[in-house]
């Protein structure tokens, strides 16, 4: 039996110069090398990729070329930023918040929190955060991140009118209505009854008390108000106070982390005095 004789100088640790990095777009870039080791079982899947930050071993295949010798042919994934941002969509709205999503690949979960701010602009919160493992490595993560808030500065409120009223009896009834009477009568009238409600996003928390009375109208295109003109006795009447347009309620949704708010004020109409 013949023995092949080996002899071995320099060096047995060496990188070899056939690094291959496949770039991409849309997801991790990939990246292979040759490397030579005089112990097994070094560089195995989940690693870091020797001398390149950011990536990590997916693949090892070893190869035990001779005693004290191992080859190993390396592949991997990552990025050199660290974190790659995918393209993502947005959604401006005419009424309440915009909308928008991005993809984030990254070894870090929690990357994105709720109340960050979406990358570009501070008037975008993080308000929904969905993590999966990457299905290529146990070391990265894929974060679809949504957003809410304003894209391109305030917009215009959301304005609906609404007009409605409630029957009214009395057995002894004066009125100066177009087409009423002068002399009591046992009368059915219909008060009407204006409201508004007014939608909007606004940069800073409103502080505003409630009920608040207003010395006009709450908004310049708003309808005008018809107002009964009556007479009587005073006990017939109820007086109302506020008067005029009052604002009744408010709802404020705020984003997390921010003083953005979505505002919608329901205001009424009410008249001085009204037939008990």
């Amino acid at each position: 039996m013949s023995v092949t004789a080996v002899i071995t100088t320099g060096t047995v640790d060496i990188d070899y110069p056939d690094r291959r990095i496949r770039r991409q777009q849309d997801d991790l870039d990939e990246i292979s090398q040759t490397f030579q080791r005089s112990t097994g079982g070094l560089l195995q899947p989940g690693a870091a990729f020797p001398n390149a930050s950011g990536y990590f071993i997916t693949e090892s295949t070893e190869t035990l070329e001779v005693p004290g010798h191992f080859v190993y042919d390396v592949r991997g994934v990552g990025t050199a930023g660290g974190v790659l941002e995918l393209p993502g969509d947005e959604q401006e709205n005419d009424e309440g918040f915009d909308d928008a999503s991005r993809t984030f690949i990254t070894t870090n979960r929690n990357q994105v929190l709720i109340g960050q701010a979406m990358p570009g602009t501070n008037a975008m919160r993080c308000v929904s955060v969905r993590r999966q493992k990457h299905p290529r490595t146990d070391t990265h993560w894929i974060l679809t991140a949504s957003y809410r808030g304003v894209l391109r500065g305030v917009k215009e409120p959301k304005v609906r009118w609404t007009s409605s009223g409630r029957e009214i009896s009395k057995e002894a009834l004066i009125n100066n209505f177009p087409s009423g009477w002068n002399d009591p009568r046992r009368s059915q009238i219909l008060w009407p009854r204006q409201g508004c409600t007014i939608s909007y996003v606004s940069l800073s928390v409103p502080n505003v008390a409630v009920p608040q009375q207003t010395g006009g109208s709450p908004h310049p295109q708003a309808p005008f108000v018809y107002t009964p003109n009556v007479s009587g006795p005073a006990s017939e009447f109820v007086w109302q106070w506020p008067n005029g347009w009052v604002l009744l309620g408010m709802d404020v949704d705020i984003l997390p982390s921010t003083t953005i708010a979505y505002v919608t004020e329901n205001w009424v109409f009410n008249d001085r005095a009204v037939i008990g």
